[in-house]
C-alpha cells in the first residue's frame, strides 16, 4: 500500500476493519484512531473526515503527515511495531509503558506508575488465590497446607522455585506449565477481580447512558437530525451495557472456579481466557468515551461534546459488530477488497473537512466550539490520565 490511503465510502466497508484495536492517542487528529496488523506493518485505521461512515487506511508515514501527532503518539506507534499482536490488553500495557516515561504529561505519567504497581500487586493476589485453590482442591491434607505454602519461598509470577517444582509435581502438574498457567490467568483477569477497570467501567456505561437519556428529554427536538444521532448513540451505549454485562458474568463465574479454569487453560489456554478476551474486545475504546463525557463539568460543555461521543460510538460499535444495536438487521458487510483492487484517492486535508462538517454541527446541535489544537492535547493528556487511573482501582 505504500504511502497510499484507502478509503471505503458509506457502509461498504472490508470486514477486516472490525479488527482495529483502539489506539489512545492524544493528537486532535486522531481520535478513535484504531490500528489492526497486516503482515509485519500496521494499518491505522482512521475515521471518515467529513464525519461520515467508511474510514481511511493508512501507514505511518501518511498519518503522520496527515494528523500532526503529538511525541507521546509517534513514541507509542514505534513501539506498537514491536507488539506480536495488537489487542487491547496489549495495547493497554505497552501504551501505559510509554505514559510512564512522561510522554502523555506529568499526571499520565503519576497515573501509569500507580496503575502499573495495582496491577501488579493484584496479579500477585490473583496468582496466590488460583494456586491455593488447586492446593485446597488436591489430595495434598489440609494439615500440610501451611508447610507447602512455606516450601514456596520467594515463588511467585515470573519466578520458579525448587519448592515450587516440588508442589507442581505433588498436583500433577508439570512445574513450568503451572507457572505459565497461573501467570497468564492471574494477569488476564485482573481487569475483573474487586474493583477492577471493567466493573468500573461499565458502572461509568451506566452512568453515561442514563446521562444522554436526560440530555436528550430535556434539550433536543425529537425530530432534530442531532436528536436522532443521540438516540442512535444511546441505543448503542445500551447494547453495549447488556452485552457487556453478560461478558462480565460469565468471566466472574470462571474465576470463581480456579481448579475448573486451570484445567481449562492445561488443554487449550485461549478458550480458557476467552471470556476476558471476549469482554475486552466489547470494551475496547469504550474508557474514552466515558471520561469525555465525565470531564466536562458544565451543560454547554457536554452539549459540546456530543458530535464527538456520538462519533466515538460509532467507531467503537463498527469495529465490534456484536457491540452495535443494528447488528442483526444491518446491512451485511461487504467482503474484504484486495488492496491492488481497491479504490485509492488522495486523502483530503483533513483540518479543512472536520472544520466544515464541526460548523454543520454546530449548527444544528450547539456541538464543539473551535478549539486550538493545544486545547485539545491537553484534554487528551487529562483523559489519557483518566484513563490510566481506571487500572489504579485494588487499593
Amino acid at each position: 500500500m505504500g504511502n497510499e490511503t484507502q478509503a471505503w465510502p458509506g457502509g461498504a466497508r472490508p470486514a477486516a476493519l472490525a479488527a482495529g484495536v483502539h489506539l489512545p492517542f492524544t493528537a486532535p487528529l486522531l481520535t478513535g484512531a484504531r490500528g489492526r496488523l497486516r503482515g509485519r506493518t500496521i494499518d491505522f485505521i482512521l475515521p471518515n473526515p467529513s464525519g461520515g461512515r467508511g474510514a481511511y487506511v493508512a501507514v505511518w508515514s501518511m498519518v503522520r503527515d496527515l494528523a500532526g501527532p503529538t511525541v507521546h503518539d509517534v513514541i507509542l506507534s514505534r513501539r506498537l511495531q514491536a507488539l506480536p499482536s495488537l489487542t487491547p490488553c496489549a495495547v493497554r500495557d505497552l501504551s501505559r509503558a510509554v505514559a510512564a516515561e512522561g510522554y502523555a504529561g506529568r499526571a499520565a505519567a503519576t497515573a501509569a506508575t500507580r496503575a502499573q504497581a495495582a496491577t501488579d500487586g493484584e496479579a500477585l493476589r490473583l496468582w496466590a488465590m488460583l494456586l491455593m485453590a488447586l492446593i485446597r482442591a488436591s489430595p495434598i491434607p489440609a494439615s500440610e497446607h501451611t508447610m507447602v505454602l512455606v516450601s514456596l519461598g520467594s515463588a511467585g509470577p515470573g519466578h520458579v522455585t525448587e519448592g515450587f517444582t516440588a508442589l507442581s509435581q505433588r498436583l500433577g502438574w508439570n512445574a513450568a506449565q503451572l507457572a505459565e498457567a497461573l501467570q497468564q490467568v492471574s494477569t488476564a483477569f485482573v481487569p475483573i477481580a474487586r474493583n477492577g477497570r471493567m466493573r468500573r467501567l461499565l458502572a461509568m456505561l451506566g452512568s453515561l447512558q442514563s446521562a444522554l437519556l436526560e440530555e436528550h428529554s430535556q434539550h433536543f427536538n425529537a425530530a432534530s437530525r442531532p436528536a436522532a444521532v443521540l438516540a442512535r448513540t444511546i441505543r448503542c451505549v445500551g447494547h453495549c451495557l447488556q452485552k457487556a454485562g453478560a461478558l462480565l458474568d460469565v468471566a466472574t463465574l470462571a474465576l470463581d472456579e480456579p481448579p475448573v479454569l486451570l484445567e481449562r487453560w492445561r488443554f487449550n489456554p485461549a478458550a480458557a481466557l476467552s471470556p476476558v478476551t471476549a469482554l475486552e474486545e466489547m470494551l475496547d475504546g469504550w474508557d474514552r468515551i466515558c471520561l469525555l463525557w465525565h470531564d466536562a463539568a458544565t451543560l454547554s460543555a457536554r452539549l459540546d461534546l456530543l458530535p464527538e461521543i456520538a462519533l466515538l460510538t460509532r467507531l467503537a460499535a463498527e469495529n465490534n459488530p456484536a457491540a452495535s444495536p443494528d447488528a442483526a438487521g444491518s446491512t451485511p458487510v461487504s467482503p474484504a477488497v484486495p488492496a491492488a483492487a481497491s479504490a485509492t484517492i488522495p486523502a483530503p486535508d483533513r483540518q479543512d473537512v472536520i472544520g466544515a462538517d464541526r460548523k454543520a454541527e454546530a449548527a444544528e446541535t450547539g456541538g464543539p466550539r473551535d478549539a486550538p489544537p493545544a486545547v485539545i492535547v491537553e484534554r487528551n493528556e487529562r483523559i489519557r490520565a483518566l484513563e490510566l487511573g481506571l487500572d489504579d482501582g485494588h487499593g
